[in-house]
């Protein structure tokens, strides 16, 4: 029968629209006669008879099509399917699974409401299909039913057709009178699209589906009109267009919700208007417009947070201890295999209280994102990129799928009793997740490292380290993990680097909590299947005395003849490397007096690279390798020899910090050696961990004094750095003999090659624009890199200026200098007086008591780029 898309409504009455509590259900009483009583109509026109059944099937027997699904055998159903069952199956994975991404089968409880449904004991009859409507749904075929079909297997289809045959001998047929019975009626007389939209809906606003939802970590389909209505409109398909017209209806409704305040209905006009539709012809009466969207209105949005809080004060049932499981799953569900057999095998590898020694670890330092009322509560306590994951999980491995116990257990209780440290926690999941990623597969090559699971252990704990707060820096290594660090950092064997794809930063910060995991794990006899060739390495850094030993032990890695160059303008082309391997395996580098002005220029991307990037990651204290049983250092002084140093006014700044550091220096060797962990006793004025880049076992420079220490970057503004820049900057100039005042920093680089000298050690990565602007104009990043470089510790890898080798005096002329950039105003002159004393540190120069300088004057300068101060000229 064609539907009636005429208007209906007979006349208008009163505004009023009845407001139903939450959620929205469809079960209302339908009146036996067309012309239901309502305040805003005097009744709705039916196109249907609803005194008999028009279809000519009878109400109070089996249907033929059921009476031939019985008949079937397992194999044979398998093979030609009952489609009816399909569409109850793909309604109920639509609204448990709504993402649809890497669940594989419906779950026990899928399962079980499913044949619930066909045999009609859930007290919401929902069978009301009549003959014929099985071929109707065999011609169409939708696309989704048969992806539900593929996976099913002959026991599923048995257990489905055993809840039918039950269904008939008992007679639970749909009722033709009570409650529901006219509503019945309408439907099993409808059209099969009427219909087949008619039952989805049904299925869809059950209690059943609601309580399934809520178990899966969902909220019940009800909860919000749009949402609700979307998915619908996908399940339905090209039956959204086949009931009457509710025009007049319609229209009471968006006046009456303007008038209450809500904008909702315009902005979900489409779907909201085929179910609006869909109601009225079902029930007699239009449906509650109340919550429909939670984001377009600010009425519907508190009526969503009030059914989300009532929903919250239930108090529903979660599992417990589930982020191992989820962590993993959400490396799993990305592969394209069986992920309920992926998650059962990484479930098995740590135990019940391993897994209570991971959420308690973990779940303290978790970020929690904004409430998403998609979700339950309980799974709003995750982190936005896991709450998918967590409510698969629910299903996926459902309480009656044990794992196979020959799995072992390969991560005892008393190992992740250690590993206290979040960090260190956290590098242990991305370990398992980036295994999980492999399919539990390892490369048997231990020649070379195996870059994929590199890449996937670094892309989990990237994204871990994302939406979880740690409460500390990174873990520190010891000079063996440093060793190791450096070997993973540049993969020899090819020729490049693990960490240059984006966001190497934040990878670069994880391959540190890969190389402290992996000797944590090494050190406790741990062995977790990974990169082979890193096994290799690790094994061989226990049995070695030191590192030094282990690189002497190995032959020579192979490296490629050629590298190219990034030189931004330049065509790049391959160059020969001036490096060659060493007899440890290592790059060998020449002196700088041996090296040549090119060599110095390649030296700085990679000197930056090396060190540069563990001080930006901020260490901490914690060595998850240290071994205590060397001998202890010679005791430190007292606090009296703190005391003493400071009380001595005759000592300069300087030298007094100097024998300050030196004192905390042989404090932190002594502690170090008892197995101590005082980082979080080394608190700055912030309350910051004091970082400690070189770990506690540093040996000092020669003469026993160490360097002024470096100060924290995270703790100076950018100003700061710019002044002490320019001060050190102007202090290297005086050191090579070269007097300057103002000129843009394009002429430093001539100046500089016609007296033979040349700047090394460039921080990588930061920005040479030509220009005049001077350091203020680079960005903070960049202004700290700079600030790293020239105060570095090390003068072999501090930007500084050294004399160029005398056969490139001549011939060379800047040509491969094109990177060079301006980045202050500085000027090389010979001042009048050279007695004139030259202040960085002041706004002003000093007095000078040549008659032939003008008297000095208060400068002002735009930014404290330009505050290199100079002698008024004369």
């Amino acid at each position: 029968m064609a539907p009636n898309r005429s208007p209906s409504l007979q006349q208008h009455g009163s505004t009023g629209l009845p407001h139903s509590a939450l959620p929205l259900q469809s079960g209302i009483d339908i009146p036996t006669v067309p012309n239901a009583t309502h305040p805003d109509f005097d009744g709705i026109e039916s196109d249907i008879d609803t005194s008999e059944d028009a279809t000519g099937s009878s109400q109070h027997g089996a249907l033929a099509d059921d009476e031939r699904v019985t008949r079937l055998s397992g194999q044979e159903l398998l093979e030609k399917k009952d489609w009816r069952m399909l569409l109850i199956l793909e309604v109920i994975m639509k609204w448990a699974h709504p993402s649809r991404f890497g669940v594989a089968r419906a779950c026990s409880g899928i399962q079980e409401l499913w044949c619930r449904i066909i045999e009609g004991d859930t007290g919401e009859d929902f069978w009301l299909w009549v003959d014929g409507d099985e071929d109707w749904l065999r011609r169409r075929q939708p696309g989704e039913m048969l992806w539900q079909s593929a996976n099913l297997n002959e026991i599923d289809w048995d257990r489905a057709q055993s809840a039918l045959r039950r269904r008939i001998s008992q007679q639970r047929y749909p009722l033709a009178s009570g409650p529901n019975g006219g509503r019945n009626k309408r439907v099993r007389n409808a059209t099969h699209e009427q219909r087949f939209s008619a039952i989805v809906w049904l299925l869809s606003s059950s209690k059943g589906m609601a309580e399934l939802t809520i178990q899966h970590g969902y909220t019940p389909p009800t909860f919000r009109v749009s949402k609700m209505t979307s998915v619908l409109s996908s399940l339905i398909g090209s039956c959204r267009d086949v009931f009457p017209v509710q025009t007049r209806a319609w229209e009471v409704a968006l006046v009456n919700s303007k008038k209450d305040g809500c904008i909702c209905l315009r902005a979900c006009r489409d779907p909201l208007r085929m179910w609006f539709d869909m109601l009225v012809w079902l029930d007699g009466i239009p449906p509650s417009l109340e919550g429909i969207d939670d984001e377009s209105c600010i009425r519907c949005r508190s009526l969503v947070q009030s059914r989300y809080d009532d929903l919250a004060n239930e108090g529903v049932a979660h599992p417990d201890f589930q982020l191992w499981n989820v962590m993993c799953y959400h490396a799993i569900r990305t592969t394209r295999r069986d992920n309920a057999e992926l998650l059962a095998i990484s479930s098995k590898r740590i135990s019940k209280t391993g897994r209570q020694l991971v959420e308690r670890t973990l779940n303290p330092v978790f970020k929690r994102g904004q409430v998403d009322v998609m979700f339950t509560p309980y799974i709003n306590e995750y982190p936005r990129n896991l709450r998918f994951s967590a409510a698969e999980t629910s299903c996926i491995l459902p309480p009656d799928t044990q794992p196979d116990t020959s799995w072992p257990v390969q991560i005892p209780d008393n190992v992740l009793e250690d590993a206290g440290d979040p960090w260190i926690m956290l590098g242990i999941v991305a370990w398992m997740c980036a295994y999980c990623r492999s399919g539990f597969e390892e490369s048997i090559r231990n020649d070379r490292h195996d870059e994929l699971w590199h890449s996937h252990y670094l892309d989990y704990a990237s994204e871990f380290s994302e939406f979880i707060q740690m409460p500390g820096p990174l873990p520190q290594l010891s000079s063996t993990g440093i060793e190791l660090y450096h070997q993973l950092r540049v993969n020899k064997f090819e020729g490049e680097t693990f960490l240059s794809q984006p966001g190497s930063e934040r990878r670069q910060l994880c391959l540190i909590v890969y190389v402290a995991v992996a000797i944590f794990l090494r050190s406790r006899d741990v062995s977790l299947p990974g990169c082979p060739r890193c096994r290799v390495l690790f094994e061989e850094s226990s049995t070695s005395g030191s590192s030094a030993t282990m690189m002497s032990e190995r032959e020579p890695l192979p490296l490629p003849s050629t590298i190219p160059t990034d030189d931004a303008g330049d065509v790049q082309a391959d160059r020969p490397l001036s490096h060659l391997p060493g007899k440890n395996g290592m790059l060998l580098r020449p002196s700088p007096a041996e090296k040549s002005t090119e060599d110095l220029i390649n030296d700085e991307k990679q000197a930056a690279d090396e060190i540069l990037s563990i001080r930006r990651s901020g260490l901490s204290t914690f060595d998850p390798t240290a071994s205590h049983s060397e001998a202890c250092p010679q005791e430190p002084a007292g606090m009296e020899a703190f005391t003493n140093i400071t009380r001595d006014k005759a000592l300069p700044k300087n030298e007094m910090r100097s024998q300050l550091a030196q004192q905390f220096h042989r404090l932190n060797q002594y502690v170090d050696s008892l197995g101590l962990d005082v980082s979080t006793c080394l608190r700055g004025p912030d309350g910051n961990d004091m970082p400690h880049p070189e770990g506690p076992t540093k040996k000092l420079p020669a003469g026993g004094v160490p360097r002024e220490p470096l100060s924290d970057p995270l703790r100076l503004t950018k100003s700061d750095m710019i002044e002490e820049i320019n001060d050190r900057l102007l202090e290297m100039l005086r050191e090579v003999n070269l007097p300057c005042e103002h000129l843009p920093w394009y002429a430093l680089e001539k100046d500089l090659e016609k007296r033979g000298f040349v700047l090394v050690n460039w921080p990588a990565g930061v920005v040479r624009k030509r220009g005049d602007k001077g350091v203020h104009d680079l960005s903070t990043v960049d202004v700290n890199l700079l600030y790293q470089a020239i105060m570095h510790p090390d003068e072999a890898c501090r930007l500084r200026i050294c004399r160029r080798p005398s056969e490139f005096t001549s011939a060379f002329r800047f040509k491969s200098w094109r990177l060079f950039v301006p980045l202050m105003t500085i000027m090389f002159v010979v001042p009048a007086n050279p007695s004139l004393l030259i202040s960085s540190s002041s706004k002003r120069p000093m007095q000078c008591s040549d008659s032939n300088v003008h008297p000095a004057k208060r400068t002002r300068y735009k930014d404290e780029t330009m505050r290199l101060l100079t002698p008024s000229p004369t």
